[in-house]
């Protein structure tokens, strides 16, 4: 089955998330050999909003783009995390999206 701590990881540890066996059957995949039983395939996925909170006498939350030394002064759309994780019993992939522009690299080892 699907790791679900890896799902639970990617997003931040506390995400709301679905995992559910996907149906096999014919015209679905390649079919197994005789005597042979195909292994179950797993999807999960999930989303949760991790925009900052921006709060006046709160800490700034820098921009990027045009300009430098630009803090937010509020927030005109939230930003998420999201993943798929699929998975067939001894092998999983997680794709992962981020609406950032980008991560240092001690995070992306910390993920790694």
């Amino acid at each position: 089955m699907v790791n679900r701590c890896l799902l639970a990881l990617a997003l931040g540890g506390s995400a709301g998330f679905a995992v559910g066996r996907c149906a096999t059957g014919p015209g679905l995949g390649a079919p197994a050999a005789a005597g042979v039983t195909p292994a179950p395939f797993f999807a999960g996925a999930a989303s949760i909003a991790i925009t900052p909170v921006v709060r006046p006498d709160g800490p700034p939350i820098w921009l990027a783009g045009f300009g430098q030394g630009r803090a937010a002064s509020g927030v005109h759309d939230d930003l998420f995390a999201r993943a798929l994780v699929l998975g067939s019993g001894t092998h999983s992939v997680a794709i992962v999206a981020l609406d950032l522009i980008g991560l240092f690299h001690d995070e992306v080892v910390r993920i790694r």
